[in-house]
């Protein structure tokens, strides 16, 4: 006697049917992210055009987001003011060029922050750095403060949004970056906006100049959204505020993928503009001591209770002992493992070291 096999009913065809086609579009969805992400070995890719450079130097590019950081109050704002200032007026202004391509020639900025009243501010000094009408300030420049959106969310749709129908826009400014997540800590959050930033950057072909505060107690950005936005910046730009002098504020390249530009300062009139300064007089190259007129108790006395110092953290203690920059601050730090002042450890299984006193 024959064995008889059920035959499947309705209901198990149709899922069998509703199985297959969630794999044929598990498969098609896979192909079409192999032809977009698969890089094209043949094809000659031009190089980024840079939006923003300082003294010459590259700052950002088409392309690419940097991040602009420092304590709270160290003039940060008033950095990318000037950049703003320069971008109106097409022109190098307080040693900032801009270089918009003529078809996306238009700005967004988004403060995230501050009062309607500070933000006009911010326009009114664009207008007088630049000696531009607000007519003309209004035909190129997209400016909107969030400080009253409802929630996280709301404020980072907003931008998403405006980045993606601003077909002409070739630059974007997010001072407040922060208050895209709703916890700095929170790694998830961090990773997703910062996929946001290299997303919005790379397929509009514009350049993103974020603002970020560091620990008040360190140069460091803030959370786990900081590690990650410096991460993957294309360059990374410090404001803080001289030792001696808090008037002047200081601005030099933390990190960057590109020439580092020499670093510089500025300060604020009566009037609330900001304007280039000379370095002060203990910043200047002449009044350095080369790092072998130092003393050897001098560099001790540096060094002394460094416990697996990181590279940054080890160079920000050496600029704020000798009171010096970062470029004289990093040739210390090598001269200080050259003669056995600190020893200096790899980490294992990266390219980093950490220092420790001897």
């Amino acid at each position: 006697m024959m064995e008889e096999f059920e035959q499947p009913g309705a209901e198990g065809l149709k899922d069998s049917q509703n199985g297959k086609a969630s794999l044929d579009d598990r498969a098609a969805k896979l192909r079409m992210l192999e032809d977009k992400f698969r890089h094209d070995i043949y094809k000659e890719y031009p190089v980024p055009e840079t939006i923003l450079s300082i003294g010459g130097q590259i700052w950002g590019t088409a392309g690419n987001f940097s991040t602009v950081i420092g304590k709270a109050k160290s003039k940060k704002t008033f950095l990318v003011t000037m950049a703003l200032a320069a971008i109106s007026k097409q022109a190098e202004l307080c040693n900032i060029s801009s270089n918009l391509p003529f078809k996306q020639n238009k700005v967004l900025f988004f403060d995230t922050e501050q009062s309607a009243y500070h933000v006009q501010l911010i326009v009114n000094r664009i207008r007088t750095m630049a000696g531009v009408t607000t007519k003309e300030i209004e035909e190129r420049f997209f400016i909107y403060g969030l400080r009253e959106a409802e929630s996280v969310t709301q404020r980072k749709e907003f931008i998403e949004s405006k980045i993606d129908t601003s077909k002409d826009a070739g630059i974007v400014f997010i001072d407040g970056i922060r208050d895209l997540v709703r916890s700095i800590n929170d790694e998830g959050e961090a990773t997703d906006l910062v996929c946001k930033l290299m997303k919005w950057s790379s397929e509009k072909n514009i350049h993103i100049v974020s603002v970020l505060h560091t620990n008040k107690g360190d140069s460091h950005a803030r959370g786990h959204i900081g590690t990650e936005v410096m991460n993957k910046s294309e360059s990374t730009l410090m404001v803080e505020k001289h030792l001696q002098d808090e008037s002047i504020s200081i601005v030099s390249p933390e990190y960057t993928r590109n020439m580092p530009f020499q670093e510089f300062a500025f300060s604020i009139d009566d009037d609330g503009i900001p304007y280039i300064t000379g370095m002060p007089m203990e910043e200047s190259k002449k009044h350095i001591p080369k790092p072998g007129d130092i003393s050897r108790g001098e560099y001790l006395n540096c060094a002394e209770g460094w416990t697996d110092e990181i590279r940054k953290d080890a160079v920000l203690k050496i600029r704020n002992y000798f009171n010096v920059g970062i470029t004289n601050a990093e040739c210390y730090l090598q001269y200080m493992v050259d003669s056995g002042y600190v020893n200096r450890m790899k980490i294992p299984k990266t390219n980093k070291y950490v220092f420790n006193s001897i």
